[in-house]
């Protein structure tokens, strides 16, 4: 992938939770950013739950306005990830978009 968004296609496959593919050119793998999915044992790094859209995403009208956001989270739920593309500006993200919730 071209530099600005094979990070970015790294993240999004991880946190899929499904299989990450390598689909880098034969001889030109980037080893550099391969080591920061992986574990010393080998082990892919993973959520404990794929990544979804934020409930944000489907109010009208958006406040991600055009953006995209998603959320994961760790271990039972005690840790919160959210990625986000494509946004205009900041976007400070509302108590009802963690999954598992928290108290508002």
């Amino acid at each position: 992938h071209e530099k600005p968004a094979a990070e970015l296609h790294v993240v999004l496959a991880l946190f899929s939770t499904g299989p990450v593919g390598i689909s880098d050119l034969v001889n030109n793998t980037n080893y550099s950013l391969l080591s920061r999915i992986v574990a010393a044992d080998g082990t892919l790094l993973a959520p404990e739950r794929p990544a979804t859209a934020i409930d944000s995403t489907f109010m009208l009208p958006s406040p991600l306005k055009g953006g995209f956001a998603y959320q994961s989270c760790g271990v039972e739920g005690r840790s919160h990830v959210f990625i986000s593309f494509k946004m205009e500006k900041a976007f400070e993200v509302p108590w009802h978009d963690f999954y598992p919730r928290i108290d508002g």
